[in-house]
């Protein structure tokens, strides 16, 4: 009996021992991921305890820190970058996700300022990153970007530039809020037959302080100036702000106060292109009404206005040298030129042109800014039209919108008298031509140097990727000479400020037939018909081709009785509108060399029939 009792205890014991082997074999099994008997779904492995998130982390020493998203294009390094503030330093984060971004900001700024490290499993989203410094700076070679962005630490410790968004400025906001004021106050003078959805653009001129250049007439600056900027310490700042009226002094503002006067000397708005059968023999009519060119056609009035004034001015100390021993009279010398026997009206230090568009300007900036949309991913390109991305398009005469100009074509007079719908380049392609070969035409070219726009602001649809390709990244790689090269090598400044003249949401209301034109000094208003290309009551523009051609002539005729070397004493004239032209060289060689540029790249140029450049000037 006793011998039966102790076998079965021994039993028993084995049992327990079998069965703690099988729960220790179980448990280990479970810990290594391997299969368990019982069937086929793997064991998964105890979940430590997951250490907090950057963000997190932050939040907990610094509450209430606040992330702007600065950047959502693609770049080497990511899609977002986002930007903190701590205790007056700036950390940036790019990742391929927002969340991401936000993490790699919140470690940058407890690795610099807690010295608490965070490895690149813990802050990976899941997406690979490429670190390589050499992609990007590969990838800013082929942006054009030059010295836009921060350092960014990367876990490997590199050093990585991330090119960053230029963000608007107090200058900036300050170009807008002039231009709001002008569009304002002369829309107020329009009558009611003339009003409707519209788009503006204007000329700002910036004169620097007299006390810190003084190079040029006191009277150009104005210490009265009413115009003031509201600076924002937010680039988010709303579309409401300017039409509101709040203003506040440069010195209030955050960063350097704004220094010298500006102005709007040129504004121009319309939406609309003239018909095929308006096509004027005589250039008594203005072939493309929108706001960009006639704000362009008001800047060249205003040019001819200044070297007229600096005309007078020569012409009194002419007379002065003449009959020295009479009473001179006493000009006033408040022209923006002054002028050289060899270069001849030159711009006097200190002033700078700007140019304000309340919206994208038709055509490669605008079209994929509208409808391109954000993606998580801008390396996955699935746009439906992103293989005509960055060509030349034109506006098509009862059509909406442009189409791309990847087939040669010459229009004719006859064919488009006869109905074959009238071309005109888009005006971004014509904004990419401004910004190489200058704002004053070529006329202005045979006694003055390019006058460059040093700065683009650009309203509601805006994308700065779409934008800097259109203006700017089309005309890479073109070989140009003297003025034209060196503008190549220093493109204008990109920038956006939002106003609500023309809201960001679609706008189904009917387009203004009727657009404006004002230059500095005009003291009315002058409504064109854009379908028609004249003012109201069916008169010629003031900015059409033959007033202006008319102008340049008069100038001609002045510049005789001075002795310079300028090659306009070689030009053969009295001449036709195109010939003129023609004889301006080193203009018509960089034009050309632009123009062949683009044809081996990104399209044709639609020009129009030639009878429309044979007109000649009124009086000879």
């Amino acid at each position: 009996m006793k011998t039966l009792v102790s076998v079965r205890k021994v039993a028993k014991l084995q049992m327990l021992v079998e069965w703690m082997v099988f729960r220790i074999i179980q448990d280990q099994s479970k810990d290594d991921g391997v299969l368990s008997g019982r069937g086929d779904k793997p064991r998964r492995m105890a979940r430590r305890k997951a250490r907090k998130t950057p963000l997190q982390q932050l939040n907990e020493v610094l509450p209430n820190t606040r992330f702007t998203l600065i950047n959502d294009v693609g770049t080497p390094t990511g899609c977002f970058t986002y930007a903190v503030t701590v205790r007056g330093t700036t950390y940036h984060g790019t990742g391929m996700s927002k969340k991401d971004a936000v993490h790699r900001a919140a470690a940058n700024v407890l690795r610099a300022t807690y010295n608490i490290e965070y490895s690149d499993g813990e802050l990976d989203d899941g997406d690979e990153i490429p670190k390589s410094s050499r992609n990007a700076a590969e990838w800013l070679q082929d942006n054009g970007a030059k010295d836009s962005g921060t350092e960014q630490e990367t876990g490997n410790e590199e050093h990585v530039r991330v090119p960053m968004l230029p963000e608007a400025s107090p200058l900036h906001w300050k170009i807008a809020e002039v231009s709001y004021s002008k569009y304002k106050e002369l829309n107020c003078l329009l009558p009611l037959s003339a009003v409707g959805r519209n788009i503006f653009a204007t000329i700002v001129m910036h004169c620097s302080d007299p006390n810190e250049s003084g190079s040029y007439p006191q009277n150009l600056y104005n210490r009265g100036c009413r115009d003031r900027v509201e600076v924002k310490e937010e680039a988010t700042q709303t579309e409401d702000s300017l039409s509101q009226g709040t203003c506040a002094d440069d010195e209030e503002s955050h960063g350097e106060p704004l220094s010298g006067s500006f102005e709007a000397v040129a504004i121009g708005t319309g939406t609309k292109f003239i018909d095929g059968d308006k096509l004027s023999l005589l250039g008594e009519r203005v072939h493309d009404c929108h706001a960009e060119v006639i704000a362009r056609r008001a800047f060249v009035r205003f040019l001819y206005d200044e070297i007229e004034k600096c005309l007078v001015t020569m012409e009194d100390r002419l007379e002065e040298e003449a009959h020295a021993s009479t009473a001179s009279r006493s000009a006033v010398d408040d022209s923006i030129f002054v002028f050289d026997s060899v270069k001849g009206f030159q711009l006097k230090a200190g002033i700078d042109f700007y140019m304000y568009v309340s919206s994208s300007p038709c055509g490669d900036s605008r079209v994929f800014a509208a409808a391109g949309g954000k993606s998580a991913n801008r390396r996955l390109d699935n746009h439906p039209r992103r293989m005509s991305r960055g060509v030349l398009r034109y506006k098509i005469e009862n059509g909406e919108g442009t189409v791309s100009s990847l087939v040669d074509f010459i229009q004719t007079l006859d064919g488009t008298l006869g109905g074959e719908r009238l071309r005109t380049m888009s005006c971004s392609d014509k904004m990419l031509c401004w910004n190489v070969l200058g704002l004053q035409g070529t006329l202005l070219t045979h006694f003055m140097p390019p006058v460059f726009m040093k700065c683009l602001v650009v309203g509601n649809l805006y994308s700065y990727e779409h934008m800097q390709r259109a203006i700017v990244g089309r005309c890479a790689g073109c070989e140009l000479e003297n003025e034209y090269g060196e503008r190549l090598q220093n493109p204008p400044e990109l920038t956006h400020v939002p106003i609500n003249v023309t809201l960001e949401r679609r706008d189904t209301a009917r387009a203004a037939l009727h657009g404006f034109d004002w230059t500095k000094g005009d003291s009315a208003l002058e409504i064109l018909q854009g379908s028609l290309g004249l003012r109201v009551g069916d008169s010629p523009s003031r900015v059409c081709k033959l007033v202006l051609f008319n102008r340049f002539a008069a100038v001609l005729r002045r510049l005789k009785n001075f002795k310079h070397s300028l090659p306009v004493q070689d030009i053969t004239f009295p001449c036709n509108y195109r010939e003129a032209k023609r004889q301006a060289k080193a203009h018509s060689a960089a034009k050309k060399a632009l123009m062949s540029h683009l044809q081996n790249a990104i399209g044709y140029w639609v020009k129009k029939p030639v009878e429309v450049s044979m007109f000649w000037p009124d009086a000879l």
